[in-house]
């Protein structure tokens, strides 16, 4: 993935935008974000200084850009130094730190943040609270480059929760968020998220599914995300996919993720996600796993030590890989492959368009340049 040439597009679009429109500064225009956003009208960007901002906002249906001076400098210090922080809500019913609830499009977009402390929204009486850090329902935001950290949720989504959207959750680092049952870092349902190239880590479903992400008839794509040290109780401590729902999981690297059942991921009630081309390693528990109602896809991967069975009642293709795929330097986190990896250009092309180098696609979240 080209991350220099990904962030470089963003930057010139978010900074286009500003010329093109008003911009508001926080705190020197207005002293808290809210009453940024309440001045604001469609096409203004809100460029928040850094700081911590003790705020639970709400983006009012607005389409509008919320960043930090990250975009301005494409200095990701400015992420972590730049913090929503929603530990003093108003209202402990509605304490998720972002609120995108009023049918919000790709025109409002949330970028270069650390959002942390929520603890979400009730969703249903009388304590399932759901969207610790975001919640996106009957929306789609674009939500990039920030990080989402230490959030939780009683029943769904630590991190995010969506539904009947389809936000685009990208480029962000999700991390060490919490829920008792369904989606530590995302909870997905009845919607169709855009879940690309994030770090997911850390993010845990205490008793339930999904100690990474939980879809629960949905359709989201699952695409070149880094999903390592998530844990949940039950299945799927990477992903989890329940009620039909129909995920294409595509190109992620898996690592040390925790579950009973299905380490990497999990599929029942009748789902049939699309398993291509990923790497599942160094698991706790069969890598997969499978209830006798779903039909999964799984073809092109690679399943290397994990500690118990590969395919836990699932029926691969005869496509898969049991091999070392040979990563740049697993101590250090560095889950690039080296360059005499067995994973390079062992894809399938018939799910996957080929690597941004023309070739045949690598396995994994990162592909090997040539």
């Amino acid at each position: 993935m080209t991350k220099r040439f990904i962030l470089f597009c963003s930057i010139y679009f978010f900074l286009t935008q500003i010329v093109l429109a008003k911009t508001i500064q926080v705190p020197k225009n207005y002293s808290s974000v809210q009453e940024g956003i309440d001045k604001a009208q469609d096409g203004d960007t809100i460029l928040v200084a850094k700081g911590t901002y003790y705020e639970n906002i709400n983006f009012l249906g607005k389409k509008i850009v919320l960043a930090s001076h990250f975009i301005l400098k494409g200095d990701t210090t400015l992420i972590s130094k730049t913090i929503l922080d929603g530990s003093k809500p108003d209202n402990k019913d509605s304490a998720s730190v972002v609120k995108f609830i009023s049918g919000e499009d790709s025109s409002s977009v949330l970028i270069g943040f650390t959002i942390q402390n929520g603890s979400g929204v009730l969703i249903l009486q009388p304590n399932s609270y759901g969207g610790g850090g975001i919640i996106c329902k009957s929306s789609s935001p674009r939500i990039v480059r920030n990080i989402i950290r230490n959030n939780s949720a009683y029943a769904y989504g630590g991190g995010i929760y969506c539904q009947d959207g389809s936000p685009q959750i990208m480029q962000n680092t999700i991390r060490k968020n919490s829920t008792n049952y369904f989606g530590g870092a995302i909870f997905c349902k009845s919607a169709s998220p855009k879940i690309e190239e994030n770090i997911l880590r850390y993010n845990s479903a205490k008793y339930g599914r999904g100690g990474g992400i939980h879809c629960y008839s949905a359709t989201p794509l699952v695409k070149r995300n880094l999903i390592l040290d998530n844990t949940c109780y039950l299945e799927g401590g990477g992903v989890c996919c329940e009620s039909s729902a129909s995920a294409l999981i595509i190109n992620n690297t898996f690592v040390r993720n925790k579950g009973v059942a299905g380490s990497g991921i999990g599929s029942l009630k009748s789902s049939s996600p699309k398993i291509v081309n990923n790497i599942i390693s160094f698991g706790e528990g069969a890598s997969l796993w499978c209830d006798k109602s779903s039909n999964p896809l799984i073809t092109h991967n690679d399943f290397w030590e994990n500690s118990s069975e590969n395919y836990g009642n699932c029926k691969p293709s005869t496509d898969n890989l049991s091999v070392d795929p040979f990563f740049v330097n697993p101590e250090e986190s560095d889950y690039h492959l080296k360059k005499d990896s067995p994973c390079i250009d062992s894809g399938d092309t018939t799910s996957a368009q080929k690597d941004p180098d023309g070739t045949k696609p690598d396995l994994g979240a990162f592909y090997f340049p040539k």
